[in-house]
């Protein structure tokens, strides 16, 4: 991997164009960028946008490392892309070891158990803006390393029917349902794992006219979030996890739907029936 994929295109570091012989590479497994995997519709998933106007170009799952997958999600909870990039970055350049410095920005790699397991770790981060996220992120990595026998633990998830990684993910501070299928899509091998979050509920109802068992939910949680993933499992097959991020990339690029599911629509709508 070049080191220029690791950096924000509009920073233009002089030092790269002035000096090329300063480019590098840094080690980076064929592995964690799926060139093994080729499905039928190609390398990723891909519709032209004159054909569906929000839908994304292409969408290709990496297979992370599973502490920087787990980290990273952990920080998710309840928060925006932009925000969550500014803390993961922030927490790398605190505890992470340091890769290159290129003109006056120096680069990090993401940090070790070890790293954020320490005593004044909850306390750096919550100065960081991590907020509560900040307690899991310290108390996760003491948990791994603890009471599962380090990061060798992850990686045996990852051999682990999904069941059962999905539930001993769950297992760790801050991380839930939603959480652990990301980790288990992204990092775990498990392609059938389908994240669900509010953007998910609404595709099921507005798209695929689907409705919970249990009348009386009105949005993610537990029961239901298993329940949503088994239909979409149904639907789409062993990689269900990769047509949901499709679907969720092409979800935040259309405006903003209504919040009225399709059955309580006025009779005479014309709005899409699944």
């Amino acid at each position: 991997m070049l080191v220029r994929s690791l950096l924000p295109g509009s920073m233009g570091h002089r030092t790269l164009s002035s000096t090329p012989a300063l480019w590098a590479s840094i080690p980076c497994p064929r592995s964690e960028l799926r060139l093994d995997l080729v499905l039928a519709s190609g390398q990723s998933f891909r519709c032209f946008s004159y054909f569906l106007p929000y839908w994304p170009r292409g969408v290709r799952l990496l297979r992370q490392d599973p502490i920087e997958c787990l980290f990273s999600f952990i920080c998710s909870s309840n928060n925006n892309i932009a925000r969550i990039t500014g803390m993961v970055e922030r927490l790398c350049q605190a505890f992470g070891p340091r890769l290159i410095q290129l003109d006056d920005v120096t680069y990090h790699g993401f940090p070790s158990l070890q790293a954020l397991a320490g005593p004044e770790v909850e306390a750096h981060l919550r100065k960081l803006g991590l907020g509560y996220r900040a307690r899991y992120v310290s108390a996760s990595a003491r948990a791994i390393l603890e009471e599962q026998g380090g990061p060798s633990w992850l990686q045996q998830l990852r051999e682990a029917p999904y069941e059962d990684a999905h539930k001993a993910l769950c297992t760790l501070p801050g991380v839930g349902t939603k959480v652990a299928d990301c980790i288990c899509l992204m990092a775990l091998d498990k392609p059938q794992a389908v994240p669900v979050d509010v953007h998910m509920w609404h595709i099921a109802q507005y798209d695929y006219s689907w409705h919970p068992t249990m009348s009386q939910a009105k949005g993610p949680s537990p029961p239901v979030n298993k329940e949503l993933g088994n239909f979409f499992r149904s639907l789409w097959g062993p990689y269900a996890g990769w047509a949901q991020a499709v679907l969720f990339s092409a979800d935040l690029r259309q405006p903003h739907r209504p919040q009225e599911p399709p059955a309580k629509r006025r009779k005479g709508s014309k709005g899409p029936e699944g």
